[in-house]
């Protein structure tokens, strides 16, 4: 079986037959559709979070953020760094959708382990874990990297 149909049959598995009716197999909530899928199909664990503290917890917990059902990967930052509370970065998260997708039901914060020099899995190139902030280029584009860092610093509450 080919990557792709694989991880299409992954994908199914994982995905509810109708809108708001619970199955069985369906994706937990604190968990990326796409990094789900791609670490199931390649043997590989998925390990994620439900909350910031949990991430805190652990030396490798990142913060992720995506819109797009992770077509786009927004920032990711190790959560060691974040000095603002998870209120907050759902609020930056909703900030920095309106300048990407600009579809809030399909953008998401994520708690995931992962270590400085690995990749995210997400459309437009996915994303990279380093030892500060990472912000999608076409973000940094926009020059709001500094309000992004001070956001998750705890020096300001959103971008707006």
């Amino acid at each position: 079986m080919g990557l792709l149909r694989g991880a299409l049959v992954l994908l199914r598995r994982w995905l509810p037959r109708k809108v708001g009716v619970p199955t069985q197999g369906v994706l937990p909530d604190h968990e990326s559709g796409v990094r789900r899928m791609v670490s199931d199909s390649r043997g590989e664990a998925y390990r994620a979070f439900r909350t910031l503290a949990e991430a805190q917890g652990v030396s490798d917990g990142v913060v992720v953020m995506e819109g797009d059902y992770g077509g786009q990967i927004y920032l990711t930052c190790p959560a060691r760094l974040v000095n603002c509370d998870q209120a907050t970065l759902e609020r930056l998260l909703r900030d920095l959708d309106r300048l990407g997708w600009k579809n809030p039901e399909t953008s998401h914060v994520f708690f995931e382990r992962g270590n400085p020099g690995s990749g995210v899995w997400g459309g437009m190139g996915g994303g990279l874990i380093v030892e500060g902030v990472w912000l999608h280029p076409e973000l940094q584009k926009l020059g709001i990297e500094e309000r992004v860092r001070d956001v998750i610093g705890g020096g300001l509450s959103g971008l707006t």
